[in-house]
């Protein structure tokens, strides 16, 4: 399937483990099929070999943020900034559709359908460790809410498996 001329997607990723992994692969593909990707990250930036994954593939942008992952954030301090440099950033390259490998970022009012990733959560992942009794601090309880809300205002939402669908 070959997309029509023109479509736009912009996809947020990190550089931190399988979500680049994920994020590329999707995003070489989107790109050799006719989409226009733009790629932007949050967290820490990629490295060079990262970069080098999507150098040269057609039809594929990439642009870095360091905005912070809703993870490093649980209470959501830096969620402003971010929905401001997100704005900017979707305001010039007008998507057709918005593609979040994160929660959070569904929540900030987007001019385009929105799909979620769901890729993995801190309460998930405290959960299936056994170790959640730092999940009762307030940030954490942000977080959720957070998780929560992006859930919500995501018009679909995909997770990698039914059992982490069922989790989360």
């Amino acid at each position: 399937m070959n997309a029509p001329p023109g479509t736009r997607l912009m996809m947020t990723t990190d550089a931190i483990g399988g979500v680049w992994t994920f994020a590329t692969d999707l995003t070489r593909g989107l790109g050799a099929r006719g989409f226009q990707v733009l790629l932007v990250t949050l967290g820490p930036r990629p490295t060079n070999a990262q970069r080098a994954m999507i150098s040269g593939c057609p039809g594929v942008s990439l642009i870095e943020t360091e905005l912070a992952l809703e993870w490093q954030d649980p209470e959501g301090q830096n969620a402003d900034r971010a929905r401001t440099v997100l704005a900017e950033i979707a305001g010039a390259f007008a998507p057709h559709v918005v593609h979040l490998n994160s929660f959070r970022e569904a929540t900030f009012g987007w001019n385009a359908p929105v799909i979620v990733v769901a890729h993995s959560c801190v309460n998930t992942w405290a959960t299936a460790c056994g170790d959640t009794d730092f999940l009762k601090a307030s940030e954490w309880s942000a977080y959720a809410a957070n998780v929560r809300a992006g859930l919500e205002h995501a018009n679909v939402w995909l997770a990698p498996s039914f059992a982490f669908r069922d989790q989360i």
